[in-house]
């Protein structure tokens, strides 16, 4: 059986991070990425598991979206650094270099004009740290992030020291105590968002269902859409992905999932399961424009752990 995501440590030197940045910042884009080209083509080669999980991905697109890229090495590569090239601008939207005119949002006038607060359901794709860096700004609510990051200490220790209090709108998944559930429901009333991933399960969390995405099922965690029903929150996506636009930088999309109103407990399991397909029907469409940018480097589709 293969390792759950979370216990899979992030390979991240911060000595080489600091280097690749201080190289963009000193000399712009092109050269950062000539520059970082043969670092990740080392990285690639160094560790067959990255180059599986990478290829099993690109496999199950290119099978159900025959137009996407086939699962070659090439293809794998390119996804990679397509990978490593976005830790470049998740530490520019820690460090405050993003703006509104490198964003493109849509989807988001519904969302706009309700009041009420919302869970917003994102993925691991794209930089999601420059849409929690402006979506406060773009809006004027808060937002609160529901994440697990005890594997990636070293990336978010980095992010901290470009920004100071960058992670203060940070909770931990696993931390979620009846006050923090409390302090949730006042951001809700409020009218805050909250983030939550939906396409990684927390480890030893049981809040999770198989799901058909991209041609074979996989478990999706279903705690964005409990914590939906509890809060009577109305739930939406939120995901990020490189933007086809000449002047933004990254699209983040948004689409209504669910509108809250009471569910009985008989009713939930089959509710949750609902808005879970959704949501990979949602995460698929977007997959299939922008094949590269998903970023979950491990046996995502693991028979033995649905077993």
């Amino acid at each position: 059986m293969s390792a759950h995501w979370s216990s899979i440590q992030e390979n991240t030197a911060v000595l080489g991070i600091r280097i690749l940045y201080c190289i963009h910042q000193l000399t712009g884009r092109r050269v950062f990425q000539i520059a970082l080209f043969p670092v990740v083509a080392c990285y690639w080669l160094a560790l067959p598991r990255v180059r599986r999980v990478s290829r099993d991905y690109l496999r199950h697109l290119h099978a159900a979206y025959p137009e996407c890229p086939a699962p070659s090495a090439a293809n794998s590569l390119r996804h990679v650094f397509r990978f490593a090239d976005t830790i470049l601008d998740k530490l520019l939207a820690a460090a405050g270099h993003f703006s509104k005119e490198d964003l493109e949002v849509t989807g988001a006038e519904e969302l706009n004009a309700d009041p009420r607060g919302v869970i917003l359901v994102t993925a691991h794709t794209g930089c999601t740290e420059a849409g929690r860096a402006l979506l406060g700004h773009f809006t004027g609510r808060r937002v609160r992030i529901l994440t697990h990051t005890q594997h990636a200490r070293t990336f978010n220790t980095i992010l901290e020291r470009l920004h100071p209090g960058f992670n203060d709108a940070c909770m931990q998944v696993g931390d979620i105590t009846p006050a923090a559930a409390l302090a949730l429901k006042d951001s809700i009333d409020r009218g805050d968002f909250i983030v939550i991933a939906g396409d990684r399960t927390p480890i030893h969390s049981m809040a999770e269902q198989p799901v058909p995405f991209l041609g074979e099922d996989a478990l999706l965690p279903t705690g964005a859409y409990i914590l939906g029903t509890i809060l009577q929150a109305p739930v939406w996506t939120m995901i990020c992905t490189r933007s086809s636009d000449g002047h933004a930088r990254y699209r983040f999309a948004f689409e209504k999932l669910w509108e809250p109103h009471p569910v009985k407990r008989s009713q939930r399991a089959e509710l949750f399961g609902r808005i879970a397909r959704a949501y990979a029907g949602a995460l698929a469409r977007t997959l299939r424009e922008c094949p590269y940018d998903w970023f979950n480097f491990f046996d995502f589709w693991d028979k033995e752990q649905k077993k």
